[in-house]
């Protein structure tokens, strides 16, 4: 669908609705609580811990815009990594004030990479970040995250006309990090083309495997 809706255009316009998504302006727009949490940004990387290490638990909060309601299907992404942590009970990301209002559970390492998934929103205006380990080093565990992005894509595509989340990986992918800020005319010929002709390339593979022809 995205495709096809893609090719009907010539401008597409997607909006990140985290309120100062590169950390350009400091810790506006984002804020700890529970745990006694240390929250910091450095040259666009945040850098979260706590004031003791006995706890094992993260949690950072992202203000987005208004306008996300409820049962909207969303995207989310994010360059993220996690230090001193021996093992990562769960990661998640989650739509809303608690893991109730639904969540997206992912892996970490000490290497900051690129995660994204899509979801269905719960409610309110926050986007949680949610590490919690177990470990017995005395190091105070360390939450590390950048280029944070979250579009609506019910918002923006229609409903029942969501893209997936390999769709979104791949039509953000002519950017650096896969990431943007505020509202980006995404719409670029030669990309959406080459998004059009790789999944007619994956289509017909399909079929011939299957012992048909094209």
């Amino acid at each position: 669908m995205l495709d096809k809706i893609a090719l009907q255009r010539s401008t597409f316009l997607l909006g990140n609705e985290i309120i100062n998504s590169d950390f350009s302006d400091g810790k506006t727009g984002w804020y700890t609580s529970g745990y006694q949490a240390e929250f910091d940004v450095v040259d666009g990387l945040a850098k979260t811990t706590n004031t003791e290490s006995n706890t094992r638990s993260l949690l950072v909060h992202s203000y987005v815009s208004e306008g996300i309601d409820s049962d909207d299907i969303v995207y989310v992404a994010a360059n993220v990594k996690a230090d001193n942590v021996e093992s990562v009970d769960f990661f998640n990301i989650i739509f809303g004030l608690a893991r109730s209002h639904g969540y997206l559970s992912f892996p970490l390492t000490d290497k900051i990479e690129r995660i994204s998934g899509t979801g269905v929103w719960g409610e309110g205006r926050n986007l949680r970040f949610f590490l919690q380990e177990k470990s017995s080093i005395e190091e105070k565990p360390l939450l590390y995250l950048k280029s944070a992005l979250l579009i609506n894509l019910t918002k923006t595509f229609g409903k029942g006309n969501e893209p997936t989340t390999k769709q979104m990986d791949e039509l953000l992918s002519q950017f650096d990090d896969g990431w943007f800020d505020g509202t980006k005319n995404v719409f670029n010929a030669e990309h959406m083309l080459k998004m059009y002709f790789n999944k007619t390339k994956e289509l017909d593979n399909a079929i011939t495997s299957l012992g048909g022809s094209v």
